[in-house]
């Protein structure tokens, strides 16, 4: 793959340099219509205005200036990912405020926007945040199997991306269920510009390696089709394990499952150091690497007349990456092939979008009976009706999803305990309305709802989104939004129903039978894990208001406060057991214990309150020499009824006389109580840049649930030193175009070599260098 893509980026620079510049209409049939961006690459060329105000879309699915964004946006273009260096799309969002990107192993990411829920007990799987909806082109990809997005598992890189837009927030109302703190857009590119051939590739080799490539081309007026190919291959910085039965780091694979009796264990089950060397090879099949991904991205874009277009997408993605699956397991391999099709057509004012996603999912290393075969299929069709001189725009959107996960031909059917062992579909139909109004110049004002009818829970949702913007002058903008979403309901906590410890026999000690009289007790424990069609979904309201200023050509100020409410959290919550104990003879006699114990998903009391701020500024010079992009987020979160063992540091779950019915309300660690950063951009001469970034958040505390009392209920908290210390990363990147459309380069990303780790049992990750090569035509 490396070969063939540094082949393909070879021939097409031969090809395309030998083309002349004249300049060509861009296709305006492309999609979507209102998504319009030149690919010229030079900031030179660039207006002050174009560079400050980049289009979006995805805030309100209408085309508009970021300054004009009806609810607080991010927009990171391509020229900034390529300026700054950035290794991955989260890697890029970085550059957005409000955004804690976690890097869990080289290359491997957990993204949170705003933080808020992050790390709470109740919100347990810790490095698969399940409130963002991330999607490439309007496609949600997501994971319905217990939510959440595998960034891994994006068959899409740098080279396919046009610009991230970023919207904060409830969503849902717009784009469905899990848009639940926002959502991220990744925009591919369409448009060609002066060109009937576009081709680009960013390269960047080292240590580790990561190839993207990009080629378009525009067969007729009417007819252009455009593919990409991407790999990375990232390796491990420290190549060590953290070990849950030490509470330790070790170096030695096999010492996972060494006690500090020299034994070896695994599921409570005794094996020898042979089996244990077997087992890890099967759970960590890459050690050294932590990534190694490839991804494949085909279109066709047809548009008979100038209001009819019609396009075709398909992916393909194969992928092993170190990361967290839930909070009971510090680090494992995730592994994946994927592929994705969608149709996309629009018709004067009528848009449709259906797509399928399937492939395999491995959650824990080359394991099968941890596998799960998955699909989604998505539906969506919508109108804009525009009246009044385009000053009222009204959109109803029906929507139908359909999830379905089945792992049975690596579980039940092979007669192997797995983490599902059964097949799964949850249905969602949907409809929605978004009113879009400007009366007068002053003022504009946003409704939409959306109704979610789920098979299960079987229930309609509401989700609602206002919006208020008032504009005084073309320099300053006013905005006020209040909004509702929900999660979707995901596979996992609806219908599991599974044996997690099937008859393990555990030693109980002596038991006292009789005045004086002792024995030993043998207890045969059996614990099933049960899903819930009837829980309420986690949901998020949240009430904002914002600014942002115009002043004069060079400076731009964005403010946003926001305040957040998460409910309806839940978790997997012990019941009390049933024991029936017998006693059998022998010498001495033996009292044997049958405890069976059910784990049931359970809505809890538990209510987080975030209030946060968060502060941006875009500063250009006249010559756009130079350029300057602070951000800050300050957040406070709070936790109403909370149990006092996930609260308190060092908390003991078996101390005597511990009463689990003692809850308080306390200020969550989870999320760092700031965090931020700034990309700087110097152009000392034409062809030389510099690009300079810096990102830091502030300690927070990992609260991790590492077992559940057999017979008190309830989740309880790790005993880990589970602080993570502030960070601070400092990136810089110089290059250099050799060629208008050819550009060598030096990236040094945490070039500081802070490794400190960013999550519990997480890899350390310090400095890594990289020579760059980006060609754009």
């Amino acid at each position: 793959m490396k070969r063939t893509i540094l082949a393909i980026s070879v021939l097409f620079s031969q090809h395309l340099i030998a083309q002349n510049s004249d300049s060509l209409a861009k296709l305006s049939s492309n999609p979507p219509k209102v998504d319009t961006t030149s690919v010229d690459n030079s900031v030179f060329d660039l207006s002050l205005e174009d560079l400050m105000n980049t289009p979006i879309v995805s805030a309100s699915k209408e085309k508009e200036s970021s300054f004009d964004a009806p609810i607080t946006s991010c927009v990171i273009t391509r020229q900034e990912i390529i300026n700054m260096g950035s290794t991955s799309i989260p890697d890029a969002l970085r550059l957005c405020p409000a955004i804690l990107v976690r890097e869990v192993a080289n290359g491997a990411y957990d993204v949170s926007i705003r933080g808020g829920i992050d790390n709470v007990a109740s919100y347990q799987y810790q490095n698969v945040n399940t409130t963002i909806l991330a999607m490439i082109d309007n496609r949600p990809v997501f994971s319905n199997f217990q939510g959440g997005t595998f960034w891994s598992n994006l068959p899409v890189d740098l080279s396919d991306v046009e610009r991230i837009e970023v919207v904060y927030g409830p969503n849902a109302p717009m784009y469905g269920p899990n848009a639940v703190s926002g959502v991220v857009n990744i925009i591919t590119k369409k448009e060609y510009a002066a060109k009937n051939t576009v081709a680009n590739a960013n390269i960047q080799f080292g240590r580790n390696n990561i190839y993207s490539a990009y080629i378009g081309h525009k067969i007729s007026d009417k007819l252009e089709i455009n593919a990409s190919a991407n790999q990375s291959i990232r390796l491990r910085d420290e190549v060590e394990y953290y070990s849950s039965i030490t509470n330790s780091y070790v170096s030695d694979i096999t010492d996972l499952y060494k006690k500090p009796d020299g034994t070896y264990e695994e599921n409570r089950r005794k094996i020898t150091k042979s089996e244990a060397s077997e087992i890890a090879d099967k759970t960590y099949p890459i050690q050294k690497e932590s990534l190694k991904k490839t991804g494949i991205n085909f279109n066709l874009n047809y548009a008979p007349t100038q209001k009819v277009w019609i396009g075709l997408n398909s992916t393909y993605n194969n992928n092993q990456t170190w990361g967290s699956l839930q909070a009971t397991t510090s680090q494992n391999v995730l592994s994946s092939t994927n592929s994705s099709h969608m149709i996309k057509a629009e018709a004067y004012n009528f848009s449709a979008q259906a797509s399928i996603l399937s492939g395999t999912q491995g959650l824990i290393g080359d394991d099968k009976k941890f596998f799960h075969d998955y699909s989604t299929q998505d539906l969506y069709l919508d109108y804009n009706l525009k009246l009044w001189d385009n000053k009222i725009s009204i959109r109803p959107a029906v929507a139908h999803q359909i999830a379905f996960i089945d792992d049975k031909k690596y579980t039940v059917n092979l007669n192997r305990q797995g983490l599902f062992n059964n097949s799964g579909t949850v249905e969602n139909l949907s409809s929605s309305l978004k009113l879009d109004i400007k009366p007068i110049k002053l003022i504009r004002f946003i409704a939409a709802g959306r109704l979610d009818k789920f098979s299960a829970p079987d229930k309609i949702y509401p989700s609602f989104q206002l919006a208020l913007n008032v504009k005084p002058s073309d320099n300053h903008i006013f905005r006020a939004a209040y909004g509702r979403s929900f999660n979707g309901s995901f596979i996992t906590p609806t219908y599991a129903n599974f044996n997690a410890v099937d008859n393990v026999v555990i030693g109980g000690g002596a038991e006292q039978i009789a005045p004086g009289v002792f024995v030993p007790r043998l207890d045969n424990y059996t614990l099933t894990i049960q899903g819930s069609a009837t829980r309420k979904l986690l949901r998020n309201d949240m009430i904002e208001v914002g600014y942002k200023g115009q002043y004069g050509k060079n400076l731009q100020v964005d403010i946003s406060l926001f305040n957040q409410t998460f409910q309806n959290m839940s978790l997997f919550v012990n019941q009390k057991s049933t024991n029936n104990p017998t006693l059998v003879p022998g010498t001495p006699p033996t009292l044997f214990s049958n405890i069976s114990q059910n784990s049931v998903i359970t809505n809890l009391n538990t209510v987080v309150y975030q209030n946060g701020a968060s502060f941006a500024l875009n500063f250009i010079t006249n010559d756009r020499i130079f350029s300057f992009k602070p951000h800050f987020t300050i957040q406070e979160t709070r936790i109403s009824d909370y149990q006092i063992y996930f609260a308190e540091p060092g908390a003991n779950l078996f101390a005597p006389g511990l009463d689990l019915s003692v809850k308080k309300n306390v200020f969550s660690k989870g999320t760092p109580n700031w965090f931020g950063g700034f990309s700087m951009n110097i152009n000392p001469i034409k062809r030389f840049n510099i690009g300079l970034s810096a990102y830091y958040y502030d300690q927070a505390y990992m609260t991790t649930i590492a077992g559940q009392p057999f017979e008190r209920g309830g989740a309880t908290r790790s005993t880990i030193n589970d602080k993570v210390s502030e960070k601070g990363i400092f990136n810089a990147h110089a290059s250099y175009k050799i060629h208008d459309n050819i550009s060598l380069g030096f990236n040094a990303r945490n070039f500081l070599n802070n490794d400190s780790r960013e999550n519990w049992g997480s890899d350390r990750v310090g400095a890594n260098y990289y020579g760059t090569l980006v060609i754009e035509y």
